[in-house]
C-alpha cells in the first residue's frame, strides 16, 4: 500500500515521545512510519518492535538497507553498537518503550484520527444490543 501524506519532519513526530537518546539533530523529513522492514522505503522511519514470534531489532540492518532515514528502538546495547557505524544520513532513536512509541508515531503521522471520534458507551443487565442497534440506525440516518 502507498501512503501518499506529504513528509513530516522528525522533530514534529518526536515531539512528546520520550527519546532517551539520539545520535543525530537534524530535522529530517521524513516519508513514512514503519514496524515492517519489508514495507521501508527512502526516507521512512523504522521502529523496531519485539514480537512474541520475531524481534523487530534483528531487521533493523534490513531497514537501513532499504532507505530508512531513522531507526527507533529500545534496545540500548544494540542503539550503542549501531551508533558508532551510521551514515551521515542516518539517525537512531533510543527510545525506553518502542511499541507505546510506535502507537505514538503513527497517531502523529495519520494526524491523531482518535481526537475527532465520538464514543458512545452503553452499559446495563438488559437492553444494550436493542439500544445499540437502535443508535446506530438513528446516527446512520442522522448522517
Amino acid at each position: 500500500m502507498i501512503d501518499q501524506r506529504p513528509p513530516i519532519s522528525l522533530n514534529q513526530l518526536l515531539a512528546g515521545n520520550l527519546v532517551i537518546s539520539r545520535s543525530g539533530d537534524e530535522d529530517l523529513l521524513i516519508t513514512g512510519v514503519t514496524s515492517d522492514s519489508r514495507q521501508v522505503v527512502s526516507g521512512n522511519l523504522f521502529v523496531a518492535v519485539s514480537g512474541t514470534i520475531t524481534d523487530g531489532h534483528h531487521f533493523i540492518d534490513e531497514a537501513w538497507q532499504r532507505g530508512a532515514s531513522v531507526v527507533v528502538l529500545d534496545n540500548r546495547d544494540m542503539f550503542e553498537r549501531y551508533k558508532t557505524s551510521l551514515a551521515a544520513d542516518q539517525i537512531l532513536c533510543l527510545v525506553q518503550n518502542s511499541h507505546r512509541t510506535l502507537a505514538q508515531l503513527a497517531a502523529c503521522w495519520y494526524g491523531f484520527p482518535a481526537r475527532s471520534l465520538v464514543m458512545i458507551g452503553v452499559t446495563g443487565t438488559n437492553g444494550k444490543t436493542t439500544i445499540s442497534y437502535l443508535l446506530e440506525h438513528l446516527l446512520l440516518h442522522a448522517g
